[in-house]
């Protein structure tokens, strides 16, 4: 089965690109490489595949974790199986 977490950086422009999307984009790697799993698109969205619904929870997990430890950033995302 196939997953697909899609999210959005809330306070995105509030801040710099810098501030995030290093480690966005770091996390983003764990899973494998742009754009065959992954994808930023109009900024600050992005979409992940993900081939296991256990590892889908935890990437989401681990992404919210990461993003929340930015002052003034967190994320909307959504598993979609």
């Amino acid at each position: 089965m196939i997953c697909i977490i899609t999210g959005d950086v809330i306070n995105s422009k509030r801040n710099s690109p810098k501030a995030w999307l290093s480690p966005l984009k770091k996390e983003l790697n764990k899973v494998g490489k742009s754009p065959k799993f992954w994808e930023i698109y109009r900024g600050d969205s992005f979409q992940v595949m993900i081939s296991n619904p256990n590892d889908a929870l935890m990437t989401a997990i681990k992404i919210k974790a990461t993003l929340k430890c930015i002052q003034g950033i967190n994320v909307r995302m959504s598993i979609g199986m």
